[in-house]
């Protein structure tokens, strides 16, 4: 197994710590038997909690930019959202879906997990995107299917993420799998990560809706996103392992709490930071999952604000689905030096 060590990266003035890539242990060298998800329940109706989507809109006042969220208790139905249907620059966001398409193909015999993907110097982002892949292996890499989507999701790398969305027949190939899941016109993969950081405004190109992706994130933990019960664990174990954003949603849950979730970092020029992004799944003491999607746009505030209205968020859905357990689960995980 390869062992990829990150180092200090720039990202369009933006400085970011990362941390050194560990490879998850492996599943078997094959996967076999990859049985279809099982019949699920009908439907539980949505009810929107408008106590909580007034308290989610007092505590984004201060963001000083657009906000998009969305929270769904999935077991109950219960939910609470703002401007649900805006369209947000999903920026690192995008690999999940990205991922979720290569997964698919995984299943379908295409691909396999334990496969060598070589990754050459062409395939690279360029210096100020993330990238432990460049950073580590500027001659080129053969590295296993696997630790590519590891180090794409759990490690942000940009340079995988390219890679996996060639794997995943580009962004025909994703939109194809988002549309098989309902999704194809609420969520957009259009650009690769090398597209976006050509100009200010790709950033934009890759957006979705708060709602869309509270609908991603409840098709994954239901088994109903189009994936095997063992791609779909492979899926979960690298969103349990992301390493960013631990001054976002996670820092507002009690410390410890189980969250499988993807970030996505905007640039700032103008005094404008155009993405700061957080979406995932929390797990409650009871066993019970929230689906959460915070997107920021735009925003005009410190870097400080931003993450603290995050914060605040998670705290509310928390108090609200969780109610005592926030105290009885531990503190508020203490606010870690990187974000």
């Amino acid at each position: 197994m390869v062992l990829i060590l990150f180092g200090v990266l720039m990202f369009q003035g933006c400085q970011h710590v990362v941390e050194p890539f560990q490879p998850a242990a492996p599943d078997p060298p094959e996967l076999t038997d990859l049985a279809p998800s099982k019949p699920q329940p009908s439907p539980i109706k949505e009810k929107l909690d408008r106590d909580l989507e007034a308290e989610l809109g007092k505590i984004t006042e201060a963001v000083h930019g657009r906000v998009g969220i969305g929270a769904r208790l999935i077991e109950s139905g219960e939910a609470a959202y703002l401007d649900r249907h805006g369209r947000y620059p999903m920026l690192s966001v995008h690999k999940l879906p990205i991922a979720m398409a290569v997964l698919k193909k995984v299943d379908d015999g295409e691909l396999r997990l334990y496969q060598d993907i070589g990754i050459t110097p062409e395939d690279f982002v360029r210096p100020g995107y993330n990238s432990a892949i460049r950073y580590e292996f500027p001659e080129g890499v053969v590295l296993p299917l696997r630790d590519v989507i590891a180090a794409a999701i759990s490690e942000s790398d940009g340079t995988a993420s390219d890679v996996l969305l060639k794997l995943a027949g580009g962004p025909e190939g994703v939109q194809a799998y988002l549309s098989s899941n309902g999704l194809g016109e609420a969520i957009l993969v259009s650009v690769s990560e090398k597209t976006m950081s050509t100009e200010w405004e790709n950033q934009y190109a890759n957006w979705a809706t708060p709602e869309a992706t509270v609908r991603l994130l409840k098709a994954i933990n239901d088994r109903r996103a189009g994936l095997s019960d063992q791609t779909t664990q492979v899926l979960l174990d690298v969103m349990n392992a992301s390493k960013t954003g631990e001054r976002r949603v996670m820092a507002g849950l009690p410390r410890g709490t189980p969250y499988a979730h993807k970030t996505g970092t905007g640039g700032r020029e103008k005094g404008i930071t155009s993405a700061t992004n957080d979406v995932g799944l929390i797990t409650l003491p009871d066993g019970r999952h929230v689906a959460i999607a915070v997107y920021i746009r735009d925003s005009k505030g410190p870097s400080s604000i931003r993450l603290k209205a995050m914060q605040d968020i998670a705290a509310a859905v928390w108090k609200k689905w969780a109610g005592d357990e926030l105290e009885v689960g531990g503190h508020r995980r203490p606010v870690p030096s990187k974000s």
